[in-house]
């Protein structure tokens, strides 16, 4: 009876070490999901189903990482790993089962779409231009010049920048390179004519008469509804003994700008000059209408008594 008893322990001891695994505690199924070219996908959704295991449907977010952990009943059970994320194809895999590595999982895009183009190429020379807007916007005159100079020597059709050059140059009057740079500008971008003052003053400043009479030709006609340049072209006709080019710039100040009193002066001067002794007088007289108490107001007078009856 003893070696009966002896057998049914030895017995039941044995099925009870069969047993043990299928007690076992619960374990941890980890992975990390990444796109094909190995970067994390954070947010990804994870859903863990065993198919010996009916009540397991664990549902995960990655981290940042990419990474997700969840607790399994068995490491012995295999697990169906389903991982999805917009803009990519749902990847699913087997494990047999749970090991201490973690599962590495690709997510891909969808199937029939081509990957995104490369990012465009950024030009060296409008990259240094793009620079050099930012920093003038500082307040950082010579860095800004600097990168305008750079953008000009990779792209020398970057008319954009060879006006701020001129227009820089010009400041700290540099007007070798303002004239130089205000050429090329020009030469670029006819139809811009904001540069012709700049370019007409550094012209003549250099020693460049011609270059200086042309641009001021340029520089009138561009702006030949202001009145106030039509009068600074008259005062310069006038200084050179041009009484008749005086005359029609004055004329043409004071049809733009008719109470400009100043420009009705010099127009009288410049008729008094080419003996045009009647349109002198009315020139004078409408000064004194306009400013009876001006500057000129006693030369306009004595002009007056001073010009023939006739």
């Amino acid at each position: 009876m003893k070696f009966i008893s002896s057998r049914a322990a030895l017995l039941a001891a044995a099925m009870a070490l069969v047993s043990v695994p299928l007690l076992a505690a619960d374990s941890n199924l980890t992975g990390v999901v990444r796109d094909e070219k190995g970067n994390p996908v954070a947010g990804a959704r994870v859903v863990v189903t065993s198919p010996r295991a009916k009540d397991l449907n664990a549902e995960l977010t990655t981290d940042e990482s990419g990474a997700f952990s969840t607790a399994v009943p068995n490491a012995r059970f295999s697990y169906v790993i389903r991982v999805e994320h917009e803009g990519f194809s749902p990847s699913q895999i087997e494990a047999p089962t749970v090991t201490n590595a973690p599962i590495s999982i690709t997510l891909r895009p969808p199937f029939g779409v081509p990957p995104p183009p490369p990012p465009p190429k950024i030009d060296p020379a409008i990259a240094a231009y793009n620079e050099g807007v930012e920093i003038l916007q500082k307040g950082d005159r010579p860095g800004a010049e600097k990168k305008f100079d750079e953008a000009v020597a990779g792209k020398p059709d970057l008319a954009a920048a060879w006006k701020v050059i001129s227009q820089l140059a010009y400041e700290r009057k540099d007007y070798a390179k303002a004239l130089s740079a205000g050429r090329k500008f020009v030469e670029l971008d006819a139809k811009d004519k904001d540069l012709y003052g700049i370019l007409m003053d550094s012209a003549q400043k250099s020693g460049d008469t011609a270059g200086a009479a042309d641009y001021k030709k340029k520089f009138v006609e561009a702006n030949a509804d202001n009145p106030e340049v039509n009068f600074n072209a008259g005062a310069e006709s006038y200084t050179a003994g041009d009484y008749a080019g005086a005359a029609a710039s004055f004329s043409k100040a004071a049809e733009l700008k008719p109470d400009m009193a100043n420009a009705y002066f010099w127009l009288g001067m410049a008729n008094y000059n080419l003996k045009k002794y009647g349109q002198a007088r009315g020139n004078y007289q409408k000064y004194l209408e306009l400013a009876p108490q001006g500057d000129q107001a006693d030369n306009a007078k004595k002009m007056l008594e001073a010009l023939p009856a006739k």
